[in-house]
């Protein structure tokens, strides 16, 4: 009855499909000297650090299987009757790992012993999966700009930046990053929002991890891209630590490309950990039982960043525009909008310039450059932070463990150049991450094993002015900005081609995510099978509040003067906008699944992982029915409550508003308040095989077949709540009846409550299908000397039903609908743009690579990674873009047309890292050092030429035509691509443009990054080690993307480049 419990429990004890355990195999074969099978042998294990043993007897096949190891140094040791006792000295398991060990027993006594010290196999020779484990080596000792770990990530093969800079997050086989996984410790550690690691713990505390970038088992779900795993070293029957610290300084670093002078940067990174037994003198000795690791990291740096840009010159903010020229450098005619004829000689009349608008003008600094990129601002930044790691593990006995984990980080970080390259518009942005978590193992006999687990994570966000916040707008005269002293800044104003002025639109706001974890799994071996077979949940909150929009943002196009300073200073407005009220939105999201997965040792060489997994993925619900969705069958906004209002105060609302004819309640639409209806239907089978043909271990032949299910997007939970009733956003547009209607001293013109024709809304299908992933993989190894091996592998995927957003209202562009005021009607009257989001965009990946490894062995570590790769889709990301990509559809009514390459498509890339230990000699002067690096090298990114100068309402087209290739032969920063042949679609053609999306490449990227370093060993157990690293040592430009606007000032053209070469000094104590 006992065991019936536990069972149960396993299945039901419900975390994230990603709270998987963090440990290893080790499987083998039992045989005599003549190959007879030999049944009933045991088989130990022991841990060197802890002195934990494990053991299992082989079977009638003369199998065994050792499950659930923590990664770390382990001895083996298997006795027979009538055999000798066979030893294995020292071997490292790490994170994932499967390792095979056949073994050969001797006829003799049990006295005898015969001990083994050969190398262990290198390949996987058990699953079909795919990645890659970093080792304690290497995160230890690669140079790391960042001492983050999650940087060497790149160097597994099939791992691309999400987008130009490189944030943190990973496009991995061709699935967009937010479909990335983090685990912690066998935690969930993904953070939704940006979809990167939550936390990034001390480096020091890190034993390793792995990136599996294909063919995941059925225990993994709900993110369909790659796994990062993430194992913290455990504390050991020896008392260990250390205390380092890396310095940075400008005194020896490169100039920044585009800067005008070296930044100041003083930078320290410095910590301590340490590690052992759980020691009470007198009270209490953890010895063989209990044990910690402590790991604490401190960040405190002041650094210049800087930033290029158009501001006007200063005979402009005087009406002065006789340099004037357009887009192309040609001469440009400022045209009176009232009288519709040119000004004299480009100079507007100083008494025509609006007052408000010379306020504002006042704000943009003065030129400091010649050429088109007239001005560049270098301005100090701060980053500070407190890196915390605890860990304990207690053993209640051989076959019972508890480990708790907990980590948390406060930061604090402020950057003058967030949006507008005017430091006094910067913003300051404090977060705290948290997660904790417990996990309990049983051993309920060799062959059956249980393990639970829990866990918390919380993350905080919060966003602010680096500068004071008084009353910016009544300071310059603007009209409509908010009273709310937490949200009282100068309003985002946009001229087309110049620095934006203002404080960010977006901010202050305030994010808040909470998830709670439960999972319960259980492991069968039987035979030819081990099964494992589990069941998991996963509750998220999220709460967010944005106050900056109530400010208003105002932007200026030139389609009044042909210069869209000119309009500003005259105080015509093309757009204005502002939010009047909302709430913030309180989700709740939770999740089910479960999984069994059986792996079948089919033969002595052949293996096959088969599994299923049943994703529930609840669509999220508002806490209080504070949401909305427009639903085009019924043409009205489906709202699923009333918030916090009462009912009276909700029905009054809808009245003023004036768009009752407009709105539905959920209850009366049939719709449930998620908004969105559950699909039961997400059965994902798994399958994976490794066959060894020539048995032994030198060669395998893997591969394998999956289907994975993806999360909903965080993206559609915040539109659905920013949007009407909850946040009503008044949008204006000038139009050719009333040009004049929009000015900077009354942006908002109509004083009214009801809302009817300036509102904006998002939608969704209601029977949205759930996105998902199917990957493949096939894989031939072969291990040569020492160590290395070869692997060949071919990987593909094909996205379906992956969400994307775009406007479904889009005007018509007929000539003969025209309406009197010269705009175009929309499908749906009473809206604006409609964000719509649908399941229909689709992604298909291929790719071949060529790895070559070799283990930690005579001095010598190499990891290389070629390949090549094409990734297609319509959309690379749900709710906008990343790198240059277009953030929308060109034609809503044409989503194919948007077919292309990935934002993250790279071509062709090459990784590599090693680590050397030259033994020069036994002087004391030679010994002992120690040269190691990484090279990163990528082929250029994707990017859309668009049109900068646009409005959809009156017809006009958001990309170019495309009337040659468009390339340059030699490009520069001056000219990254030839804009001639990109000619902007004419006015009145009221057509699209048809240049595709994603057609030409950025630069491509070249990173080399050393460390030299020497240990001074003092005693076995104590050492120094002094480094000096180099990032990016050939000091090779590395540009990003060129702005991508064909009818700017600066189009094509490169004003921004990642960081020139950067030296840091380290220096670490071992204990």
């Amino acid at each position: 009855m006992h065991l019936v419990r536990l069972l149960l429990c396993g299945l039901t004890f419900a975390g994230v499909a990603a709270a998987q355990t963090p440990t290893a195999n080790v499987v083998g074969r039992v045989i005599d000297a003549s190959g007879a099978l030999i049944p009933g042998a045991t088989v130990r294990v022991t841990n060197l650090e802890t002195n934990q043993n494990t053991e299992a007897a082989s079977g009638e096949t003369g199998e065994y299987t050792l499950l659930q190891l923590r990664p770390g140094r382990y001895s083996m040791e298997a006795k027979r009757e009538g055999f000798r006792v066979y030893r294995r000295a020292e071997f490292v398991l790490a994170v994932d790992q499967v390792l095979r060990l056949d073994f050969q027993m001797e006829v003799g006594g049990a006295s005898e012993v015969v001990t083994v010290t050969d190398t262990p196999p290198v390949l996987n020779t058990e699953s079909g999966s795919r990645g890659d484990v970093t080792t304690n080596d290497e995160i230890s000792e690669m140079p790391l700009a960042g001492r983050n770990f999650n940087d060497l990530a790149y160097l597994t093969g099939g791992v691309m930046p999400r987008g130009e800079d490189g944030d943190g997050s990973y496009a991995v086989n061709g699935a967009r990053a937010d479909n990335t996984g983090f685990l912690l410790e066998g935690m969930n550690n993904t953070q939704r929002r940006n979809t990167s690691s939550m936390i990034s713990p001390p480096l020091e505390g890190v034993r390793e991890f792995k990136m599996v970038t294909s063919g995941f088992s059925a225990e993994y779900g709900r993110y369909a891209g790659g796994l990062l795993s993430v194992v913290m070293k455990s504390g050991g029957n020896r008392l260990t630590g250390s205390l380092y610290e890396f310095i940075r300084n400008d005194m020896l670093d490169a100039r920044g490309y585009f800067d005008p002078a070296k930044g100041k940067l003083r930078r320290h990174q410095f910590g301590a950990t340490v590690s052992g037994p759980v020691v009470i003198p007198r009270l209490y000795n953890g010895k063989d039982r209990t044990f910690f690791l402590m790991s604490w990291e401190s960040l405190r740096q002041l650094s210049d960043v800087s930033q290029r840009g158009i501001v006007p010159l200063p005979e402009n903010l005087k009406g002065d525009f006789t340099k004037a020229v357009d887009a192309f450098g040609k001469p440009l005619k400022i045209t009176d909008p009232l009288a519709k004829a040119p000004f004299p000689n480009n100079q507007i009349p100083v008494s025509r310039l609006d007052p408000v608008s010379l306020k504002l003008a006042a704000y943009y600094p003065a030129p400091n450059l010649a050429g088109a990129n007239n001005y560049v601002v270098q301005a100090n930044s701060s980053s500070d932070y407190d890196n915390f790691s605890l860990k304990g593990d207690h053993n209640f006995s051989q076959a019972d463990r508890l480990s708790l984990s907990v980590f948390w980080r406060p930061n604090l970080s402020f950057n003058p150049l967030t949006r507008s390259p005017i430091p006094i518009f910067g913003a300051t942005t404090e977060s705290f991450d948290l997660l904790s978590g417990a996990r309990y193992t049983r051993s309920i006999t060799p062959l059956m094993f249980l393990e639970l687990s829990a866990s918390f994570s919380r993350k905080t966000y919060n966003w602010g002015f680096g500068s004071d916040q008084r009353d910016w707008s009544a300071e310059v005269g603007f009209v409509g900005g908010t009273k709310n002293p937490i949200a009282m800044g100068l309003p985002q104003t946009e001229a087309t081609g110049y620095i934006i002025l203002g404080h960010p639109y977006d901010l202050p706001k305030i994010w808040v995510f909470n998830n709670y974890q439960y999972a319960g799994t259980m492991t069968w071996i039987k035979g030819k099978h081990t099964v494992k077979y589990g069941a998991d949940f996963l509750r998220m909150q999220y709460f967010s509040r944005q106050y900056g929009d109530t400010r208003g943002r105002m932007t200026f196009l030139g389609r009044f003067t042909n210069e869209p300073m000119a309009d500003l200073l005259l105080g015509y407005a093309q757009t204005t906008r502002r939010q009047l009220d909302g709430a913030g939105p309180y989700h709740l999201v939770s999740n089910y699944s479960g999984f069994v997965q059986d792996d079948w040792k089919i033969s002595p060489t052949l293996t096959l992982n088969l599994g299923l997994r049943y994703e529930l993925m609840k669509p999220p619900m508002e806490k209080f029915g504070a949401w909305s969705m427009f639903v085009p069958s019924l043409g009205k906004v489906a709202i699923a409550g009333t918030g916090t209002m009462s009912q009276a105060e909700f029905a009054k609302k809808i009245e003023d508003s004036g768009m009752a004819q407009y709105v539905t309640m959920t209850s009366q639409a049939g719709l449930p308040s998620t908004l969105i209806r559950t699909n039961y239907n997400n059965f994902a089978p798994r399958f994976g095989f490794a066959w060894r043909p020539f048995g032994g271990t030198k060669n395998v032949i893997r591969g394998g077949y999956g289907m994975f299910y993806g999360s909903s997007s965080i993206y559609r939970m915040d539109e659905f709540s920013d949007t009407y009733p909850f946040s009503i956003n008044e949008s204006y547009s000038a139009s050719s009846s009333n040009p004049l209607l929009l000015t900077v001293s009354n942006p908002y013109p109509v004083a009214r409550k009801k809302v009817t024709g300036i509102t904006s809304t998002s939608g969704s299908d209601p029977d949205t299908k759930s996105q998902y992933i199917q990957s493949w993989n096939l894989t031939l190894e072969r291990e040569f000397w020492h160590g290395t091996a070869l692997e060949i592998a071919y990987a593909g995927s094909k996205g379906t039903h992956l969400p994307r957003r775009y406007d479904i209202n889009q005007p018509f562009r007929v000539p003969e609908c025209k309406l009197a005021d010269g705009t175009f009607p929309r499908p749906y009257a009473g809206f604006q743009t409609i964000n719509f989001f649908a399941d229909g965009s689709n992604s298909i990946f291929n790719s071949g690579s060529v790895t070559v490894r070799r283990r930690f062995r005579k001095e010598l570590f190499i990891r290389t990674a070629y390949v090549f790769a094409k990734s297609l889709d319509e959309s690379s990301n749900t709710g906008g873009t990343i790198a240059a990509g277009f953030s929308s559809s060109q034609d809503s009514r044409n989503l194919k047309g948007e077919r292309g390459r990935s934002d993250f498509d790279i071509g062709h890339s090459f990784v590599a890292s090693f680590i050397w230990q030259p033994q020069l000699s036994k002087n004391l002067f030679l010994r002992n050092w120690q040269l190691a690096g990484t090279t990163r090298a990528y082929t250029g990114q994707p990017f859309t030429p668009k049109v900068g100068n646009y409005s959809l309402d009156l017809g006009d087209a958001v990309r170019p035509d495309r009337t040659g290739k468009g390339t340059m032969v030699s490009p520069s920063v001056d000219a990254w691509f030839d804009r001639t042949m990109f000619p902007v679609v004419p006015r009145g053609a009221y057509r699209f443009g048809n240049s595709g999306r994603n057609i030409l490449d950025g630069p491509g990227t070249f990173l080399m990054d050393v460390a030299l370093s020497r240990r001074f060993v003092f005693t076995e157990t104590k050492a120094f080690q002094v480094r000096w690293e180099t990032f990016n040592l050939p000091n090779h430009t590395n540009l990003n993307l060129p702005e991508t606007k064909v009818d700017v000032l600066n189009g094509a053209m490169i004003s921004k480049a990642k960081s020139a070469r950067v030296f840091q000094l380290g220096l670490r104590l071992e204990f």
